[in-house]
């Protein structure tokens, strides 16, 4: 088992490891240098995979594995800004984005269809992801709100008789 310390240390250099992908990223994406991004990539993967072989070594089974089952998800940001996408490098964004989805659905007392949460989840990704695309999307629905009037099904159940 490791002490304090030493664990302390084990995260701070996988953090420094992410952080410096992240700043590479940040660096080389302007400029279309993907060459070097994946190859801080690569520096990346095959530093975070070293820390996990050590942990082995020292019978950390677990944190090795941990290690390994998330390091794709850690480089993903990254091999996305090569193939031209911008993803969060952190999962807060979505996370964020998610909760404030279900705090809209729960203890409503509203019943949503699964149709009726994948638009909303759609439309409120599509607000985090592209900014400028649902500013027209909104302008263009408030410029043609023609409607006068809105219908609707209504429906009254009774409770020992009482409404």
């Amino acid at each position: 088992m490791f002490s304090l310390d030493r664990r302390n240390e084990i995260v701070s250099e996988v953090i420094d490891e992410v952080f410096h992908l992240k700043n590479s990223v940040a660096k080389h994406r302007p400029d279309e240098e993907f060459a070097a991004i994946r190859e801080r990539i690569a520096r990346t993967t095959e530093r975070i995979e070293k820390t996990a072989w050590q942990l082995d070594q020292y019978g950390s089974e677990k944190a090795a594995g941990y290690l390994r089952r998330w390091l794709p998800s850690i480089v993903t940001f990254a091999e996305q800004a090569v193939e031209g996408f911008e993803v969060p490098w952190t999962s807060n964004p979505v996370e964020r984005l998610m909760g404030e989805v279900s705090k809209r659905c729960k203890n409503q007392w509203m019943r949503w269809t699964t149709e009726g949460l994948e638009a909303i989840l759609q439309l409120r990704l599509v607000k985090y992801a592209d900014p400028e695309h649902y500013q027209s999307f909104l302008d263009e629905l408030l410029q043609r709100s023609t409607k006068t009037a809105m219908s609707c099904d209504l429906s009254i159940e009774s409770t020992r008789g009482k409404l």
